[in-house]
């Protein structure tokens, strides 16, 4: 009983453990490149489950510990009072893991000096590709897609053959193109610029534009021919 009054008294401490773990995340800036594409809605989205979830994870520990709370306990303990135990009990180990994880990337990215979240920016990417004419047209592969590229249009399928993708294409120079989106409704912005950096025969890489950084991409060609 008197653990249990002990560890209700530590109740108060809990703003603390998130206060101080939203701090860290705070100067750790865990914002990944694709977010600078992402609409309003999503970035809000994105920034509520990364930056609040010192706070939100409190819900998930809560509703596991109805379980454990269940359990017989010695002693005169009700079941409400059980699962205030076990969710405070929890919370403090998964907010000190937090801390030590937290801990860990400010110590990478501040002492070490390596940024965990890396942020290359678009415009200071200057390597090209020598020659990219073999790349106006054709069959690709990305990752997750493939692509049939025509003079001014192109279309990716994804793997699954579910969805269907169509864009304009725009070539900017002969290393450097832009898609615009003309599928209608997307999570992510509709216009993306590609810089080519390398060419050769097998795969092309580049990057692409994210706001004002970049992402590293690779595209398998002549996907068809291959086969």
């Amino acid at each position: 009983m008197l653990l249990f009054c002990s560890m209700k008294k530590g109740m108060r401490y809990l703003p603390i453990f998130a206060l101080v773990n939203i701090l860290c995340l705070v100067f750790i800036k865990p914002i990944v490149v694709v977010y600078y594409k992402l609409s309003q809605g999503y970035k809000l989205l994105y920034i509520i489950s990364i930056y609040g979830m010192p706070i939100w994870v409190l819900l998930p520990i809560a509703l596991v510990m109805l379980v454990f709370a269940a359990w017989p306990k010695e002693g005169s303990l009700s079941y409400k009072d059980r699962w205030v135990f076990w969710v405070v009990r929890s919370y403090y180990a998964v907010s000190i893991i937090f801390l030590l994880v937290n801990g860990l990337l400010l110590y990478t990215k501040y002492v070490k000096k390596h940024d965990p979240f890396p942020h290359l920016s678009y415009a200071a990417i200057t390597d090209k590709a020598a020659d990219c004419s073999d790349l106006h047209t054709g069959w690709f592969k990305s990752r997750n897609r493939i692509i049939n590229r025509g003079i001014d249009h192109q279309t990716e399928y994804s793997l699954n053959y579910k969805d269907t993708f169509e864009y304009s294409i725009t070539w900017l120079s002969d290393h450097e193109y832009r898609l615009i989106n003309l599928s209608g409704e997307n999570n992510i912005d509709d216009t993306l610029d590609v810089k080519i950096t390398n060419n050769i025969p097998a795969y092309y890489e580049g990057f692409t534009r994210l706001g004002d950084y970049a992402v590293y991409c690779r595209v398998e060609k002549n996907v068809f021919t291959k086969r």
